[in-house]
C-alpha cells in the first residue's frame, strides 16, 4: 500500500523519491492499514516488535515516520485498492480494516474489501492454498487498472 501512496509523502522526507514507482492498483493481503493502531496486538501475535522495529520506535517518539508510512494517513492513493482478508483473520482487526475502507472511499479512492470465508491470516498469501485463484484474479484486475467485478465476501475462496 505504501508504494501506491509514495507520491503523497512530503517532499522533505528522507523516504520520498523524486520518481516513485508507478502503481496501477493495490492488493493488501491482511496487512496493517494503520501502523499506529494495534501495535501491542501485532507484537503479541507476531511474538516480536515488527512495527516498532520497522519504524524505529513508537508513534510518540517518531510520529513523522508513522505519518509518512501509515496507509491510513496517506489516503487517497488515486489507484484502485483491494483489501483481502480471511474470515478468521486474527492479526489485523476487522474494525481497522473497515475503518480504512470507509476512509479511503470517502477520500475518493476506488476500494473494495473481500473477505474469504473459512480461512485465516496465512492462507490468503499462500500460492498452495485454495484462496490463491482469488488472489491471482484480483491481481489481474488491478493490473488492468480496475477493481474485481464482485464485492464483499466470496464463497470458499
Amino acid at each position: 500500500m505504501w508504494a501506491a501512496a509514495r507520491a503523497r509523502v512530503p517532499a522533505q522526507s528522507e523516504i520520498r523519491s523524486a520518481d516513485p514507482l508507478p502503481v496501477r492498483g493495490v492488493l493488501d493481503l491482511a496487512g496493517p492499514v494503520d501502523l499506529t493502531a494495534n501495535i501491542a496486538g501485532y507484537q503479541t501475535l507476531c511474538r516480536d516488535t515488527v512495527i516498532t522495529q520497522l519504524m524505529g520506535g513508537m508513534p510518540a517518539s517518531v510520529p513523522e515516520r508513522y505519518a509518512q508510512a501509515s496507509p491510513q494517513r496517506l489516503i487517497p492513493f488515486g489507484v484502485p485498492q483491494v483489501l483481502l482478508i480471511g474470515e478468521h483473520e486474527d492479526f489485523v482487526p476487522r474494525p481497522l480494516v473497515d475503518a480504512y475502507v470507509r476512509a479511503a472511499s470517502q477520500a475518493g479512492d476506488a476500494v473494495r474489501l473481500i473477505v474469504i470465508p473459512r480461512v485465516g491470516h496465512f492462507e490468503i498469501a499462500s500460492p498452495r492454498a485454495s484462496t490463491w485463484p482469488r488472489v491471482e484474479a484480483t491481481i489481474r484486475s488491478l493490473l488492468d487498472g480496475r477493481l474485481p467485478a464482485d464485492s464483499g465476501s466470496v464463497p470458499g475462496g
